[in-house]
């Protein structure tokens, strides 16, 4: 994968290609947010970071103004099949 240096502002979005073993590029980042800062997993999550998110007013305009697209990316992000 490569990836930018990530703005400040926004530190849990940044661009980032993936090639992949066919030569296909993939480009992301898709629309999942983590529940813990650097958290790669469901299971890594700060009660902490959880609540700056959720105080952050423009990241809940975001996920409710696209709250269908966002829960479709969950799905896909939970499952391989619908990937």
């Amino acid at each position: 994968n490569i990836y930018p240096v990530p703005d400040p502002q926004f530190p849990w979005l940044g661009v980032h290609f993936t090639p992949t073993m066919d030569g296909e590029v993939l480009l992301g980042p898709n629309a999942v947010l983590a529940f813990k800062r650097e958290g790669y997993s469901y299971s890594e999550t700060s009660l902490g970071d959880l609540v700056e998110m959720l105080q952050h007013r423009g990241l809940r305009r975001l996920c409710l103004s696209n709250i269908r697209f966002g829960l479709s990316e969950l799905h896909r992000d939970w499952s391989l099949r619908a990937y």
